[in-house]
């Protein structure tokens, strides 16, 4: 009954004049439950003062925020990484309403359809063309290349709802589906542009003999419509600009790189857009990312 009573009060408080009180009220409130969230739009929906209705805006904007951040914390300190979770969180920040039961069941709708058309008696290569042909024959999905990027594209709702991705994010899906179907698709953190592998020890041992350099079969490039490469022509780019050690750039390596990297290319398009609190949001969010892998790494 006291908290009730402590909520109330700071809520009639929303539109105090004296920005003094207005701090207290503001830090209070922020450290009350999400659930307050509905009072305070209330409280939006009928009062006609726009001074007050940004107060109210803010607030939302921060509680959401801050149920955001809580929830991609916890999936980065998950060992069991759900590459699909974090993607789905990082969209829930500009869409906090977001339900990730519709988001997970159209995923799976799209995952079904390229497992219906797998068999065992495929090769690896054969598997990889069905994948491509369900995401770019079948849905038409699109990479935008424009540096005048949409910033929909980065959220996993709006790339299922649109079709619309851009590099990153294309992959992040394309990897997503590989590994939902349990296909040895890895990262590869190709410079500027991220790449996927192929990656089958068995395989390469098979065709290479036992003293296989690599368990790298073959190269994909989800962002050019999932096209094929090979290890001979990524090294030669490699090192004609010199990108050395080759080995760096073209074997698997950490997927959180792909969360990490379209989160900053999120911040940058955001800095670009001068919305430098949503900058500063995700910035923050790449920065708890980052910590947990230097962590490891280290």
């Amino acid at each position: 009954m006291a908290a009730t009573k402590k909520i109330k009060a700071l809520l009639q408080l929303v539109d105090d004049p004296d920005h003094t009180v207005y701090d207290v009220v503001e830090k209070e409130i922020l450290k009350q439950k999400f659930g307050i969230i509905c009072q305070l739009e209330e409280i939006w929906d009928v009062t006609p003062d726009d001074f007050t209705r940004l107060r109210v805006e803010n607030l939302i904007q921060k509680l959401q925020f801050r149920e955001t951040r809580e929830q991609f914390t916890q999936w980065v300190l998950n060992p069991d990484l759900n590459l699909l979770k974090g993607f789905g969180i990082i969209a829930r920040y500009q869409y906090p309403d977001l339900n990730f039961m519709l988001l997970e069941n159209k995923f799976e709708r799209l995952r079904k359809e390229v497992w219906l058309e797998l068999s065992s008696s495929l090769t690896a290569l054969e598997k990889i063309t069905v994948l491509n042909h369900i995401l770019f024959s079948v849905h038409n999905f699109l990479v935008n290349h424009s540096v005048n990027e949409n910033p929909k594209n980065y959220y996993l709702n709006q790339i299922l709802e649109t079709r619309q991705c851009n590099p990153v994010s294309v992959t992040i899906l394309y990897l997503a589906i590989a590994q939902s179907l349990e296909l040895p698709v890895k990262f590869i953190p190709y410079p500027k542009n991220p790449l996927l592998a192929y990656v089958d020890h068995d395989l390469a041992t098979h065709i290479l003999g036992e003293n296989a350099f690599s368990n790298v079969i073959f190269y994909i490039n989800p962002a050019n419509r999932g096209s094929i490469t090979g290890r001979r022509e990524l090294e030669y780019h490699l090192k004609k600009n010199n990108y050395v050690p080759v080995e760096n750039y073209i074997e698997p390596a950490d997927e959180r790189i792909l969360i990490l990297k379209l989160l900053f290319n999120l911040a940058e398009l955001f800095d670009e857009n001068n919305e430098r609190e949503k900058s500063a949001d995700i910035r923050e969010m790449a920065g708890i990312l980052k910590k947990r892998m230097d962590y490891f790494a280290g």
